[in-house]
């Protein structure tokens, strides 16, 4: 949590004005809630070791949760977002379509892990590992346009 803190430090900073605000911070956080609980599902069960299934789902549907509501409201403010060169918006001129994939790419991720829990069965190491793979398709999305 300290490491993630840190990094979101280093982009605080103005002279990059879309990156100079609390939804980068957010962002940031919010990957750690997506994968991190995800990846440990995945790890635990590879090696056998049983746990919380369910508290550990519930915090990474939180995640998506926050994730699409950054998503939304950064979105909603890229117009006011500018520099003295150009505005936020037309950096990544197909925004809107490249998040409605990260967030499509997100819930099919978890979707491969909380649809077994929701059968109360135990999820398979391929179909984990597979939601992973979306999971960080979606958020390599994401990072694409953080940086864009």
């Amino acid at each position: 949590v300290v490491f993630v803190w840190a990094m979101t430090n280093v982009y605080q900073i103005d002279t990059v004005p879309t990156w100079y605000n609390g939804y980068t911070t957010t962002a940031f956080f919010m990957t750690v809630l997506l994968t991190g609980p995800l990846f440990a599902a995945l790890l635990l069960r590879v090696v056998g070791v049983s746990f919380n299934a369910a508290t550990f789902a519930t915090i990474s549907v939180l995640g998506l949760l926050i994730c699409v509501a950054v998503i939304v409201l950064q979105g909603m403010s890229l117009g006011a977002i500018h520099s003295s060169v150009q505005q936020a918006n037309a950096l990544v001129p197909d925004y809107g379509i490249l998040q409605v994939w990260r967030i499509m790419l997100l819930t099919a991720g978890l979707g491969c892990w909380i649809c077994p829990l929701i059968r109360r069965k135990d999820p398979h190491i391929a179909g984990l590992a597979l939601g992973l793979i979306l999971v960080l398709a979606g958020e390599l999305i994401g990072r694409g346009l953080f940086y864009g």
